[in-house]
């Protein structure tokens, strides 16, 4: 029996159906084609059996077949990475072994493909170790925002991929952000505690419909009067 390839949920499509999301991932793919593996089971949500029209949530695992992950589909039409686009993701990376790849990702770089977007972290670190002839298949185990930088851990096998999933699934894992904000916060060190959700691609607070999430913040550095250069 083949083992279905996993894949994580990441927040900012929180709510799509589980369906269309597989076809923004997977753009080489029919959505006739999508339908037909999560009613056969070839697709499973948290390893249960789908229909397709599920609605995601963050964390949770998508297993897909291998021939869906491995299949380049009209990505083959892209042009080489030029040598300076090379130097560029080879200065991403800040830790390599055998198992897990650790980058980090700029800012405006998509984690994930989407439909005709072959500009994410996905795809160009697989063309770059292809461009290098080095058989590594980097596998997306958790995301990061599109706007966000900061760093990513990628796994370079199914074990990997794994074990970094659920580290993460089940709240193993620190997150720690920074961010530079405009206006003053009422603490210097406090909890902010809200239901989330995402409405019309922004995330806004709803008691009722949204999930759960606590941050904890505390005040780096501020600024009083003047600017910064």
């Amino acid at each position: 029996m083949v083992k279905k390839v996993p894949i994580i949920v990441p927040k900012d499509v929180i709510g799509q159906r589980l369906d269309r999301w597989l076809l923004q991932v997977f753009p080489h793919a029919k959505f006739s084609e999508i339908k037909r593996w999560c009613r056969t089971g070839q697709i499973r949500l948290d390893s249960k059996r789908v229909k397709g029209a599920e609605k995601i949530e963050e964390g949770q695992s998508v297993r897909i077949p291998p021939f869906l992950e491995n299949s380049e589909g009209s990505e083959d039409k892209v042009s080489p990475l030029s040598q300076k686009s090379m130097e560029s993701i080879g200065a991403w990376i800040l830790y390599e072994d055998d198992e897990i790849i650790v980058i980090n990702k700029p800012a405006g770089t998509p984690s994930q493909a989407g439909t005709n977007n072959y500009k994410s972290v996905d795809r160009l670190l697989k063309r770059y170790y292809d461009q290098l002839k080095k058989n590594v298949k980097p596998r997306l185990a958790h995301r990061i925002d599109k706007g966000t930088s900061g760093i990513l851990v990628l796994a370079k096998t199914r074990q990997a991929a794994e074990s970094i999933t659920g580290q993460f699934k089940e709240r193993k894992v620190i997150k720690v952000y920074r961010a530079v904000l405009q206006g003053t916060l009422p603490k210097v060190k406090g909890e902010i505690n809200a239901s989330l959700i995402k409405v019309h691609k922004k995330v806004v607070v709803d008691e009722n419909d949204g999930l759960p999430a606590c941050t904890l913040y505390e005040t780096v550095d501020a600024v009083t009067s003047g600017i910064i250069l």
